[in-house]
């Protein structure tokens, strides 16, 4: 008896499984796009294969994309290009301008120059707060982990069962 009888699953198809488990749930095409993205980020080449590509392209921009990349700079190259602008057009929410961008340089006979893309879209630096620290002298942990006793403000004292049934009896001091 051969030692699997049944065929082996691929990842690819435990990945769009789930993605139409939380499709039929109710949930966003935009959380479906950001988890598959960050799977694809770690093994970019699985984008080349996978089963539901058509569908996690959120416009036509980035299947041309793929098609023109795939042709002009190969395969490894074309997935890892397109996963950074799914990943791009993802978390900086800019979707729509992204696609229309890449089908300008597309019908320009150009392939997307992802380090112009991310220039383009980049968080603007003024909008980033300015934080300063300051950094206390090591000197002052010492006085933190240093152990002090404590005295006792209270007259009670605190005295064992002799039966050393470990309960505590409180005692008024005389």
């Amino acid at each position: 008896m051969p030692a699997r009888v049944f065929p082996r699953r691929n990842r690819d198809d435990d990945a769009a499984a789930r993605a139409t488990a939380i499709a039929e749930q109710g949930r966003s095409r935009s959380s479906i796009i950001g988890t598959s993205i960050h799977a694809l980020r770690k093994k970019p080449m699985a984008l080349n294969n996978l089963i539901y590509r058509d569908q996690l392209f959120p416009r036509s921009g980035y299947a041309r994309a793929f098609e023109a990349l795939h042709q002009g700079v190969g395969d490894k190259r074309a997935c890892k290009a397109v996963v950074e602008l799914l990943a791009l057009a993802h978390d900086r929410g800019c979707e729509a301008e992204l696609a229309g961008l890449i089908d300008a340089e597309l019908d320009a006979g150009r392939l997307p120059d992802l380090a112009l893309l991310r220039q383009r879209f980049a968080p603007n630096p003024a909008s980033v707060p300015v934080i300063t620290v300051a950094l206390v002298a090591l000197s002052s942990y010492d006085e933190l982990a240093a152990v002090h006793a404590v005295e006792t403000t209270s007259n009670l004292e605190v005295v064992h069962d002799d039966n050393q049934h470990h309960r505590c009896l409180c005692v008024e001091l005389c």
